[in-house]
């Protein structure tokens, strides 16, 4: 196999990974507002469900892809949240979230994801153990149902999904 020139590797330092993943909302039984948080086991890390974009893929079918992988719900995408930007060895990562609402599904444990909790804005802030993903949910307040009466009827009837 034939080494790549330095200036593909450049290139390819330069390039961003692209990834994309979901804030998944329920109301649970005293219809509170939840969000899911993963425990990824391998990173010792409390995180939104994301992952890498595949070849072909766009970004909304990423998200949904991901988060089915990583919490086991196929979910409807909600409005665009943004975008958060890091470096991982090296190499930028550009990751796009969208408000995600669980029609079916349950979580199981997995070879990504041993954990997954659905818990309020507050308990959310206080799990997620990188800053940046903190600042996406801060971001993302203003987009969230205040109370059960702002949740879409769609959504309010499968509020209780994976209880």
């Amino acid at each position: 196999m034939m080494a790549k020139p330095a200036n593909a590797l450049s290139r390819q330092k330069e390039t961003p990974l692209r990834a994309a993943g979901g804030l998944v909302l329920r109301t649970n039984a005293a219809r509170l507002l939840e969000i899911a948080v993963v425990h990824r086991p391998d990173e010792q890390d409390w995180s939104l469900p994301k992952g890498k974009l595949e070849v072909g893929e766009t970004l909304e079918q990423c998200a949904r892809r991901e988060v089915h992988e990583e919490t086991g719900f196929v979910c409807r995408l909600g409005e665009f949240i943004g975008t958060t930007e890091y470096l991982v060895h090296h190499r930028p990562k550009i990751v796009s979230y969208w408000l995600m609402h669980p029609m079916s599904g349950a979580f199981g444990p997995n070879h990504e994801v041993d954990d997954l909790r659905f818990v309020t804005f507050a308990d959310a802030i206080e799990l997620l153990t990188y800053e940046l993903d903190r600042d996406l949910l801060r971001r993302a307040a203003p987009m969230l149902p205040r109370n059960i009466g702002d949740v879409p009827a769609s959504i309010a009837a499968h509020a209780l999904i994976g209880a």
